[in-house]
């Protein structure tokens, strides 16, 4: 039960334990490993340093901002990459040279029993299956 700020009536009575810190029995508040630890301690520095500069209404505006460009780099670096991958297949170097012993292997690999089960196989999600 809350009153009309919004706290436990238990938070009023010192009990400061918070239903929004546990998923279950976890806590989420803990981080056990040392990336996790490192991780969350950098982040509470960071955020420490840049309160001392920020005013309270520009911290969430910065967080927002800091996301993003995270986002934007992830982004960038993942479509970097699907470019140089689809470039290789494309002038088949680097990659396409393992398409072609998948290929070889799989004509070995052919016959008309198997083709038949393929097909059906591929035929369920066609739509006179469904």
């Amino acid at each position: 039960m809350a009153d009309d700020t919004g706290r436990k009536l238990s938070d009023l009575d010192g009990d400061s334990t918070d239903d929004t810190e546990f998923l279950g029995a976890r806590d989420l508040t803990s981080w056990p490993t040392s990336w996790g630890h490192g991780l969350a301690s950098s982040a509470v520095a960071a955020a420490a340093g840049a309160r001392r500069y920020l005013d309270g209404r520009s911290v969430p505006y910065v967080v927002l901002l800091v996301t993003t460009m995270i986002g934007v780099v992830v982004a960038g670096v993942l479509t970097a990459l699907s470019a140089q991958i689809y470039d290789n297949v494309a002038d088949r170097d680097g990659v396409a040279g393992l398409d072609r012993p998948v290929l070889d292997q799989m004509i070995r690999w052919r016959s008309p029993g198997l083709d038949d089960v393929v097909t059906v196989f591929t035929d369920l999600g066609s739509t006179a299956v469904m």
